[in-house]
């Protein structure tokens, strides 16, 4: 009956800023040398080292959140990150008014990007070949260890921060929600006449210029990257018998193994 007569029992607006102009940056060297210690062993050795920036905005538009204070960090005031569009002032109003506590960056002691570098990235390489075996087709047997880091992908950033307060907000007007009904009371629409009729006069029912309780406690999100993310690793390792047993023939037996560890991870 309701929804023949045009009673909505919610109505949802969504607030999101477009996109993000990220950027980050990587900055490596490396040293690598063969030596062959004897006619039958040769070694391989060598040192990778990277730094990478953690991933940022040209708008400074990152959040983030201090588990201490209860606060969301901001990478740049409120007033500019308003005047880029990236938020809404009524936006931040609002969620001041349910209880939403912001701190700088400064205040909390991180970088503007939110996230400590890490400038211990060190990866080191090293292989080796050896013949056990004499003559046209010998036994080789070969090994090798590597350790390489991984920066995190801007993709990932994108996801999280798009839907993290300030930078997005939902109004909602649930009138038999006692957080968002006219009187604050529960079960509304079985105890009044119905004033909005969708289709009808609904299209201003929700005005996002004007600050209210169209968004409740609890329905604010914060997603954020541990400020002390180790960059992310993984160590590959293989030792492996090959021979020739005819032209262009070769056996292999080999082990290789891989381990990941430190992956990103957002907490929420």
């Amino acid at each position: 009956a309701n929804f023949f007569l045009g009673i909505a029992n919610n109505y949802t607006v969504q607030f999101n800023r477009s996109w993000y102009k990220l950027a980050g940056g990587e900055r490596s060297g490396y040293f690598q040398d063969n030596i062959r210690l004897t006619p039958r062993l040769t070694l391989n050795l060598g040192l990778r080292y990277e730094f990478f920036e953690p991933p940022r905005s040209s708008d400074n538009a990152i959040t983030g959140f201090d588990q201490k204070t209860g606060a969301i960090i901001l990478g740049d005031s409120l007033a500019n990150l308003e005047s880029k569009g990236v938020t809404l002032p009524s936006l931040v109003t609002t969620y001041e008014n349910v209880g939403v506590k912001f701190e700088s960056y400064k205040d909390a002691g991180l970088p503007q990007s939110l996230v400590h570098a890490d400038p211990m990235d060190f990866g080191p390489r090293a292989g080796f070949a050896y013949r056990l075996t004499t003559g046209n087709r010998p036994l080789v047997f070969r090994g090798g260890f590597g350790l390489y880091a991984y920066p995190e992908p801007l993709t990932t950033t994108t996801i999280h921060t798009r839907v993290s307060a300030p930078n997005t907000g939902t109004y909602s007007i649930q009138y038999n929600s006692s957080a968002t009904s006219p009187d604050g009371g529960s079960n509304y629409l079985l105890r009044s006449v119905p004033t909005v009729i969708a289709g009808v006069n609904s299209a201003n029912v929700i005005d996002i210029s004007k600050p209210g309780t169209s968004i409740a406690p609890g329905n604010v999100y914060a997603y954020y990257e541990d400020p002390n993310q180790p960059t992310s690793r993984s160590a590959q390792w293989n030792l492996t018998f090959e021979r020739e047993i005819m032209r262009q023939t070769v056996v292999t037996f080999g082990y290789v193994g891989v381990h990941s560890y430190d992956m990103g991870q957002y907490y929420t």
